[in-house]
């Protein structure tokens, strides 16, 4: 994988992060204060891409890509150039970002098969324990609450339909969970800090963006879910920045997984 790095320093608009799960949430914790002070507590928006590669980011290299959103964060925030999963499977890999610990340790072993015990502390426990407000937009099947990582949430948003055995069927697009998000967000009291994780799912196979972004990678649908992604996360983060500030807040953007695309002779992940 190809990385592009920063020549000088850049101004701290934005920080963002992309790394391991244990220690993204150690950053993400040291956030939370032990009293709120709705001025000077930082509001936190915690953004997953499912199946999202590093190597088809402009930031790390891609030349063909369309990916402006997640291109400016780079250039703004902080770039992390190796960033591990605990596991190419999204459930216990998002168990991982929630308690900063691994599957062995926190019992979520596969997708599916395990849910998060109570006894697990999430970071939106911690953050709710301060005073802020905590929301959640979840989007498919591999994020519902039914997997113990809605603890700590006052309000968790997912899918309406539930998925059949086997499929994906409950996923919202990013536009409909962006929508979403922001509608979420505008509940929340002006005096209250906010933790907000938006999981999107669109890069998860299958792939079927919507046809302004299809046509734009006629030989690589994967690459369009990427670029339509993108395009939504820019919209809420306009949303976000309008009403916290890109100086007093804070937004990590990362995956729970890649996606092999053929590579080792699996196409989408989990081997």
């Amino acid at each position: 994988m190809t990385s592009r790095q920063h020549d000088g320093p850049v101004r701290r608009t934005i920080r963002t992060v992309t790394l391991s799960g244990p220690l993204l949430w150690t950053l993400l914790a040291a956030c939370t204060p032990a009293r709120v002070d709705a001025t000077n507590s930082p509001s936190v928006l915690l953004v997953t891409i499912d199946s999202l590669r590093a190597d088809h980011m402009g930031s790390y290299g891609d030349g063909d890509a369309i990916t402006p959103t997640f291109d400016r964060l780079a250039a703004s925030g902080t770039l992390f150039l190796r960033a591990y999963t605990s596991t190419p499977q999204s459930i216990p890999a998002h168990a991982t970002l929630m308690t900063g610990r691994y599957p062995p340790a926190h019992g979520v072993r596969d997708d599916g098969d395990f849910a998060l015990g109570e006894e697990q502390i999430t970071l939106a426990e911690r953050f709710h324990r301060s005073g802020y407000a905590t929301v959640a937009v979840a989007s498919s099947f591999t994020a519902r609450r039914r997997w113990g990582l809605g603890q700590g949430f006052d309000i968790y948003n997912e899918p309406d339909t539930p998925a059949r055995s086997g499929s994906h069927i409950d996923e919202q697009p990013a536009d409909v969970a962006i929508d979403r998000a922001l509608s979420l967000l505008s509940q929340v009291p002006l005096d209250r800090p906010v933790f907000m994780w938006v999981h999107l799912f669109d890069p998860h196979a299958p792939y079927d963006a919507p046809p302004q972004f299809a046509t734009m990678f006629p030989g690589s649908p994967y690459d369009g879910e990427v670029a339509f992604v993108d395009d939504e996360l820019g919209r809420l983060l306009v949303a976000w920045e309008m009403r916290f500030g890109a100086e007093s807040s804070v937004v990590a953007v990362t995956a729970p997984h890649g996606e092999s695309l053929g590579h080792g002779g699996e196409d989408t992940s989990g081997v």
